[in-house]
């Protein structure tokens, strides 16, 4: 089973610019976040998408996420441009509907991620909980296949 990249998540999820923003809860993404309370198929998330991301200080940047999916897990790598923190690293989460929320790790790095899947677009949301000067950055992203 090969991995899967997107905060995202993605929920990216990844996707971080520096600012002095303390770090809270995330929100649901643009797309509102509503769950339709039926699981989307296994293949729903697995793949490779492409997207962008926009920092709540500006900074954006684009990203590409190979995932896989097995039942409720998603998994994968998320490679992006654009931080002046990181370029990328290893994506675990749980999806639950047509919503996917998880974290981005890389080493020490930690960037949490919330993302609805609508239409084939990943919507989503970010807040980075541990990355240096990155820490406390928030932001979006969205991705499509």
């Amino acid at each position: 089973m090969r991995p899967l990249s997107l905060a995202l998540f993605a929920l990216g999820l990844t996707l971080v610019g520096c600012s002095g923003t303390a770090s809270s809860p995330l929100e649901g993404g643009p797309a509102g976040g509503s769950t339709s309370g039926t699981e989307p198929p296994a293949d729903t998330f697995t793949g490779r998408w492409q997207g962008t991301w926009t920092s709540e200080t500006t900074v954006s940047g684009s990203f590409v996420a190979t995932f896989a999916r097995t039942g409720d897990a998603v998994s994968g790598d998320i490679r992006f441009s654009g931080s002046p923190c990181f370029a990328g690293g290893r994506y675990e989460g749980t999806v639950t509907g047509d919503e996917v929320e998880g974290a981005l790790r890389a080493g020490d790095i930690r960037v949490d991620m919330r993302a609805t899947l609508s239409g084939g677009i990943l919507n989503g949301s970010y807040v980075t909980v541990k990355a240096g000067a990155c820490t406390g950055d928030q932001g979006t992203f969205f991705a499509s296949r």
